[in-house]
């Protein structure tokens, strides 16, 4: 994968990049690779998370993994590329307060007993790439699907929020979770008791602040449901 630089914004009057460099698939006999999603570090350099993989079709095990890379955008080098994660991150963010990336993805075990599915947050040091953290929630051991994982600011805080189909979720403090992760009983995340009646789904949601905006079905059809976090 070829990696542009431009400098200006007019692109098309400056057909030729300023910089490059490439990119190549770091999973064995890979032949998959694309950026999945990128962030600002400082004036200079940019986060990006990049998917690689054995083959296009959504991968399993160590078939497939993200690597993230700090890249310096005036010189086009690598300042650190962090040890892959499996599966596939969907979001970072740059907590500047903390100095810490914070990852969201997912992933599914595949062997010869069973396939189990599970999200997973990581944080990183922006300095080095260096991992700091990292919890899963496994679909086997919640029995509830993962709908929204997200970082959200309340006042001056960071809180990592995961949102569950049956509408229950867990909300922490940033410098908690860096500390002591998720709440658990056994391996079980603690949640908040879900604010939707029997019988109904959440499709969808976005978190801003401390309110959960949810797409929810139920036996009546379709609506839109906003609630605060505990």
């Amino acid at each position: 994968m070829e990696v542009l630089f431009w400098r200006g914004a007019d692109v098309s009057k400056s057909p030729e990049p300023a910089a490059s460099f490439t990119l190549d698939c770091g999973v064995e006999d890979g032949d998959t690779i694309y950026p999945i999603c990128s962030e600002p570090l400082d004036e200079k350099t940019r986060l990006l998370a990049v998917y690689e993989a054995f083959g296009s079709v959504l991968q399993m095990g160590c078939a497939c993994q993200t690597s993230i890379f700090a890249i310096d955008a005036e010189t086009m080098t690598i300042r650190w590329h962090a040890n892959p994660i499996g599966g596939w991150v969907h979001t970072i963010r740059y907590v500047a307060a903390l100095d810490v990336i914070v990852a969201f993805g997912r992933h599914q075990h595949d062997d010869d007993q069973k396939r189990d599915r599970f999200q997973y947050v990581v944080v990183l040091d922006a300095t080095t790439g260096s991992q700091r953290r990292m919890e899963t929630i496994n679909y086997s051991v919640q029995r509830s699907e993962v709908i929204y994982s997200g970082l959200s600011r309340i006042a001056d805080d960071f809180v990592v929020v995961v949102v569950f189909d049956d509408g229950s979720t867990c909300a922490v403090d940033l410098r908690h979770f860096l500390e002591h992760g998720f709440l658990r009983e056994g391996q079980r995340l603690v949640v908040s008791r879900s604010p939707l009646g029997e019988g109904s789904d959440v499709k969808e949601a976005a978190v801003s602040g401390q309110t959960v905006i949810a797409s929810v079905v139920d036996g009546s059809g379709s609506r839109s449901l906003y609630f605060s976090l505990p």
